[in-house]
């Protein structure tokens, strides 16, 4: 995606930096600011807008970054900061692109998870864990999104590397 044009050259440090910001911001405060979300967003809109991808791809991709990550919110597994900062990201990815991303930011994510399980929870815990979710899934998984613990996951990490991964590796995976 990026690299091809000047529009690239100008755009791809930007992305880049917004999304780094959200990391550190999610990584702090566990939280996404809803200011870095809208220039996110409106970044991705004006990008496919002057790029070749055109503004109708550009919302596509927002509504399907939103749409992959609504379940994980209604589940209380996500917060709206994460849904709403993977559907900016999808803005400049378009459809497709989003997708990729998705599946990407999965994968790592899943990979984070066991990472942080093991971080705070040792390897017993860790396997009490994962052997819970096959008794009680939705209790096993499901936490506080309203008062969130300096323990729990920064989702947007893998959210952020899933972007920039399909960003600069399109069509890698469909």
């Amino acid at each position: 995606m990026f690299g091809e044009t000047t529009t690239d050259l100008i755009a791809a440090p930007i992305f880049v930096a917004l999304l780094i910001v959200a990391c550190v911001v999610d990584l702090l405060r566990r939280r996404v600011p809803n200011w870095l979300v809208a220039v996110l967003a409106v970044g991705g809109l004006a990008y496919s807008a002057v790029g070749n991808a055109g503004l109708l791809a550009s919302v596509a991709g927002l509504l399907i970054g939103l749409v992959i990550w609504i379940p994980s919110w209604l589940l209380r597994l996500l917060g709206a900061g994460d849904v709403k900062l993977f559907a900016a990201t999808g803005a400049w990815l378009g459809p497709i692109g989003a997708l990729e991303a998705a599946v990407w930011a999965g994968i790592i994510g899943g990979l984070l998870s066991l990472v942080w399980l093991l971080r705070y929870r040792g390897v017993q815990g860790t396997v009490l864990s994962l052997s819970a979710l096959r008794v009680d899934p939705k209790s096993a998984i499901a936490r506080d999104r309203d008062s969130p613990s300096p323990k729990a996951l920064p989702y947007a990490i893998a959210l952020a590397a899933g972007a920039l991964i399909a960003a600069w590796f399109p069509r890698a995976m469909f």
